[in-house]
């Protein structure tokens, strides 16, 4: 038996029959949103008990599909205006009268929503606070992944001796040239070196593995030792200042919500207490991000590259690069 495919028509239909009688104070697009159910049907048979669980328990014993599902219902600008005008009995579909039992649930729930004080940065900070968690720990995660690959590079012994054997090799290269003697390299020299071979098409890049593999046999393993390099590399400092920004911002909106609790309720003790916490553990976050940078600082001196405040992960971005390069020539050592 073949699928059935039901017209948008009588998608529309499943709006309730108040709301089509008296004409919804919500908007055409949100209206078809909510006629296939993704808002209502999240909010069960009584979405007013998801409003009423709002202003008396504070949102905390909502569902997350019953929170967005709260989001999506709140009412635009425009919707606004239409809900005041139908408050004032000025709404020209509804004849003057102001009763919301002749309007449908979605628009109920719409107009109950606005009449909660702060209702928009009370419903964005709930679900700050249920994604606070994974949203820190994303952030944590990462300036600690930079922590390891600076610190993997420092200590490097392997790369250390790499980096010394390729510099005797091009200043034996460049002997008798203005470029003999020289004290250091750009990382990116590195492909250079991949690219410059003997008579026998052997580069200087494998003979320079050659000389480090018969004081350290496990310089094979580099590529895999730095593997933090590797997964670091792709990481922007701006990206992640842009989301402490974030998590700060959810964070002092967290505080205000906390402030406006009933003094001396549990609700209020149970949210400050939380805020504290939550509060507590940015901090540390931000003393870890101040250890990443310092770490990436100590990384570009040890490299001799020059250390950019715009762009603090470049140097990382050079070791990857280099690892690459490295990679692609032990093979052929």
């Amino acid at each position: 038996m073949g699928v059935q495919v039901v017209p948008a028509k009588r998608l529309i239909k499943s709006v309730s029959a108040k709301a089509r009688s008296g004409g919804s104070l919500l908007s055409q697009e949100r209206m078809r949103t909510v006629s296939r159910g993704i808002s209502l049907r999240a909010l069960g048979s009584k979405p007013e008990a998801a409003v009423e669980e709002l202003v008396q328990g504070g949102g905390h014993g909502l569902k997350d599909e019953q929170l967005s599902a709260l989001q999506k219902l709140l009412p635009d600008s425009m919707e606004r205006q239409a809900i005041a005008s139908f408050r004032m009995g000025q709404h020209p579909r509804h004849q003057g009268k102001t009763d919301l039992d002749r309007l449908g649930k979605e628009d109920k729930v719409a107009v109950l929503l606005i009449s909660i004080p702060d209702v928009d940065e009370m419903l964005e900070t709930l679900q700050f606070q249920r994604q606070y968690p994974d949203l820190l720990k994303e952030v944590e995660e990462q300036l600690v992944l930079i922590q390891q690959a600076c610190e993997g590079v420092v200590s490097s012994r392997q790369l250390k001796l790499l980096l010394h054997c390729l510099l005797d090799g091009g200043n034996y290269l460049n002997e008798g040239t203005l470029r003999a003697g020289a004290l250091g390299f750009e990382l990116a020299s590195v492909a250079t070196a991949a690219g410059t071979k003997d008579k026998n098409h052997t580069s200087l890049l494998c003979h320079a593995l050659r000389e480090v593999a018969r004081v350290c046999p496990d310089i094979s393993h580099l590529p895999t030792q730095l593997l933090p390099v590797t997964k670091a590399a792709d990481l922007k400092m701006g990206s992640i200042d842009n989301r402490m920004g974030e998590l700060k911002s959810g964070l002092s909106k967290w505080g205000r919500q906390a402030g406006k609790k009933p003094a001396h309720s549990s609700d209020e003790q149970e949210t400050k207490v939380a805020h504290q916490r939550a509060s507590h553990s940015f901090a540390q976050l931000e003393v870890l991000r101040g250890a990443a940078m310092g770490s990436l600082q100590g990384l570009a001196k040890h490299m001799a590259t020059a250390f950019k405040s715009q762009n603090p992960t470049e140097v990382l971005g050079f070791v990857h690069d280099m690892l690459v390069e490295v990679a692609a020539a032990l093979p052929k050592m």
